[in-house]
């Protein structure tokens, strides 16, 4: 239910910042696709009925991908992620690249990855062969720079997708420990490169068999700690490869919580703290899969306490073979930790409509509400932005409600920009930055005016029924970080009626044009503008059958406060000025009405739908008046 607008105005949400989140938060399921169009159209849906808003399609596993040839082979015979990353968007969901990093192999399948570089794969120092987590599956080491810059060539070809929302580095570990009996605690990565490498880093050669195997070897300790620094690195150069191409996505890591306390752990050599606090990894998602909250708990706390203050997001396990809690039973607990978002293994589970009912009504209950959702719908949009203008219009205006996103006790262009950048950060990327990739993906969304139901799709910015020109124009406004203009337009001799289209013109402060912005007013006429910059420019607004206004704006980094632009009626042939030709053009439709050959829409000043003495009276009143010019 949409709250009204004298509640906002009252000041909406007065209380303490912390009932509200101050940024998205991500609510996914993990998903395997089934390679077909039809199966993610049937999945989304239903991720979207249990109000799921992000999903983490798996895009490499076994050592193949489900998006373009090149960095490895392709699950395939075609792009799936290409033709995945719309879908997501038209359903409403952020979609996330799953990868299964170190995972390179499963049975056969991967196989082509080690047949130039056999010394890719991990070797176990017990067995002396290659392996992973269970029979069939074999580990790349990670720890070896070739696989590293493999991985991180994966990463920057991903990043090129338009529409992605992230990447998100799954089994970044060398494989468990599968026999604990041995006195190996940490068996892999003992290869002829390895060996070479740390022998290089401790600077005098290093048998890691006979010196670094057992806990009782003198370089035992030096040698678990190189391979730890290499499975961070591996998480680096993944990193690299994605900001080389974008800035507008999130690098998260599906971690073990306990892997850097716990004694099973130790195999995995997953510093995944390290990683956490220099920044390779921007949001930290233990896989929290116990059988009881207090496992689940545990795992959480253990997770903030080293997350280095980066997100976490909650990973959470319905399916498999284990026994878990109820998923609302999950969700409390992981609320109880003070954490918002989360992630379900896996989506398939949400197919049923009981499921999807059961989480749906839990979040409606029991989620924190975002605090630039104004209109407390569940949804950040431009409906939102038109709330925050009820308050705001350019000066600033002391205030203490929800509205009020930097929590300084004032609404002023802080809190303008920080509203359009939350639009931003729910409709086009984890950072919102409007780029031609997001362009692309509205053109690809594009629909017209239609008339029906309000439709889930992302490039929906107004919530109405379509992906239309007020969607693409609202796009603009939350993607300018630029100073804002703000205008009270009246139109001389006419209601204003819903919502009129404006086209302002700007130009430089020396008059040399720039371009335009269209820009839709209220019913009230009330209308904002995004700016270039923050140099001086000139505004004017030439409508219809009014003469052009003109207001200078100076230099500066705020808003311009609310202007008035009085605009004068009578020129009917739009040239800037009411003379003898816009005279004749009036005589020649005269007493014509709406529909009829010779009626002229220039002509009908008052817009009766009639063209009579009262529109000559408004002409009359007019007659010689100029409208000001740009330059």
């Amino acid at each position: 239910m949409r709250l009204p607008l004298a509640a906002l105005a009252l000041g909406l949400g007065t209380l303490s910042s912390a009932q509200y989140l101050d940024s998205r938060p991500v609510r996914g399921a993990w998903l395997r696709g089934d390679g077909s169009t039809l199966g993610l159209e049937v999945a989304f849906a239903n991720l979207r009925l249990a109000g799921v808003t992000d999903v983490f399609l798996e895009t490499f596993y076994h050592g193949v991908t489900i998006g373009a040839a090149g960095v490895f082979n392709r699950r395939y015979g075609y792009d799936y992620l290409a033709q995945a990353i719309p879908v997501a968007v038209r359903h409403g969901l952020r979609l996330h690249a799953w990868l299964e990093t170190a995972y390179w192999q499963y049975d056969t399948t991967g196989a082509y990855n080690f047949t130039a570089n056999p010394e890719y794969r991990v070797m176990n120092v017990a067995t002396g062969t290659t392996g992973g987590d269970q029979n069939l599956q074999v580990f790349a080491n990670l720890a070896l720079p070739g696989v590293q810059t493999k991985m991180r060539n994966l990463t920057a070809q991903l990043a090129g997708y338009a529409g992605l929302w992230g990447i998100q580095t799954d089994y970044h570990r060398f494989p468990l420990d599968n026999s604990t009996s041995d006195n190996f605690p940490s068996p892999w990565s003992y290869d002829t490169v390895s060996q070479s490498l740390f022998s290089t880093a401790m600077g005098t050669n290093v048998n890691v068999t006979t010196q670094a195997a057992r806990t009782t070897h003198s370089q035992y300790t030096n040698f678990l700690n190189w391979r730890r620094a290499q499975i961070v690195e591996a998480a680096n150069q993944m990193r690299q490869g994605i900001v080389g191409v974008s800035g507008d996505l999130t690098f998260s890591g599906a971690i073990f919580a306990s892997a850097m306390s716990s004694s099973a752990q130790v195999a995995k050599c997953q510093d995944w703290p390290t990683m956490a606090s220099q920044g390779h990894l921007e949001a930290i998602v233990p896989m929290a899969y116990g059988s009881s909250t207090t496992s689940i708990g545990n795992d959480l706390t253990l997770t903030l306490a080293g997350s280095a203050g980066r997100p976490v997001w909650a990973g959470l396990a319905i399916t498999g073979g284990a026994t878990h809690p109820p998923v609302t039973t999950q969700l409390a607990t992981v609320k109880s930790k003070g954490i918002e978002s989360w992630i379900i293994f896996d989506g398939s589970w949400f197919a049923s409509p009981t499921e999807q009912t059961t989480t749906r009504t839990w979040i409606t209950a029991n989620a924190t509400q975002q605090r630039a959702d104004l209109t407390a719908d569940g949804e950040v949009d431009i409906r939102d932005w038109n709330s925050f203008r009820t308050l705001y219009s350019g000066s600033g205006v002391a205030y203490t409600g929800r509205a009020d996103l930097n929590g300084d006790g004032s609404l002023t262009s802080a809190d303008s920009l920080m509203m359009r950048k939350a639009i931003a950060e729910n409709r086009l990327g984890a950072r919102g930055i409007l780029t031609d990739q997001d362009r692309t993906i509205f053109n690809g969304q594009f629909t017209g005016p239609s008339s029906g139901s309000p439709i889930p799709n992302l490039m929906n910015f107004d919530g109405d029924a379509d992906v239309d020109l007020d969607d693409q124009r609202a796009m603009e406004l939350v993607g300018s970080t630029g100073r804002m203009f703000f205008a009270d337009v009246s139109l001389q001799n006419s209601g204003f009626g819903p919502a009129r289209l404006f086209t302002f013109e700007i130009t430089d402060a020396s008059g040399v044009p720039i371009g335009t912005i269209q820009a839709r007013a209220n019913a009230s006429g009330k209308v904002n503008v995004q700016l270039p910059g923050n140099d001086g420019y000139r505004i004017g607004l030439r409508h219809e059958h009014w003469l052009r206004k003109v207001f200078v704006v100076t230099p500066g980094t705020v808003d311009v406060p609310e202007v008035s632009m009085n605009l004068i009626n009578g020129d009917v042939n739009g040239d800037n000025i009411v003379d003898i030709a816009d005279y004749s053009l009036l005589a020649g439709s005269f007493t014509a009405t709406y529909g009829s050959p010779t009626y002229l829409s220039g002509a009908d000043l008052n817009e009766d739908l009639i063209i009579d003495i009262a529109d000559y009276v408004i002409l009359a009143s007019s007659f010689s008046v100029a409208g000001e010019q740009l330059s």
